[in-house]
């Protein structure tokens, strides 16, 4: 039997509204299931909305509305790894729209989920065999919000510009 696994989020009130949030924004997001509360539950009511369960491409995660007593920080994130520039520079966008920025390439969404947009290529700039060129990619990458891969590339190469 294959093992399945899932990253679990806790939110207050609101993961039906995140989910249906993340569908909107990744086209390969599907939400598959939404558990009620059948009662007796002391921290949410019959009929509420208990527990959600959604794919961002081949990675779950489940959502459970378990009230005020944890809060969304960045202990928890979620590194999205793209096809192209484009694509990261679209969700980073779209992310932060309602969100906030942050260094390196690091965002938050309107529900306060972290998020780490990565361009291709960026990953292996980290792991050249050129140590020098590895820190000088790094060091470009400090200086950015949204992560720019060619900057990063270009830094890497010794070209300033």
């Amino acid at each position: 039997m294959a093992r399945k696994t899932a990253t679990s989020l806790w939110f207050d009130d609101n993961g039906l509204e995140a989910a249906e949030y993340y569908a909107s924004v990744f086209e390969d997001c599907e939400i598959t299931n939404v558990m009620t509360d059948p009662g007796g539950n002391p921290h949410t009511t019959e009929g509420q909305v208990l527990v959600v369960d959604f794919r961002i491409g081949d990675q779950n995660i489940q959502i459970i509305n378990g009230g005020p007593h944890f809060a969304v920080d960045e202990a928890v994130s979620v590194v999205l790894e793209c096809d192209s520039q484009e694509e990261a520079d679209r969700y980073y966008t779209e992310l932060t729209r309602e969100g906030s920025e942050a260094p390196c390439g690091w965002c938050k969404d309107k529900f306060g989920l972290s998020w780490q947009i990565v361009p291709p290529g960026v990953n292996e700039l980290f792991m050249l065999e050129d140590r020098a060129a590895a820190k000088r990619a790094v060091e470009a990458m400090m200086t950015m919000t949204r992560l720019d891969a060619s900057v990063m590339q270009r830094a890497a190469a010794g070209d300033p510009a």
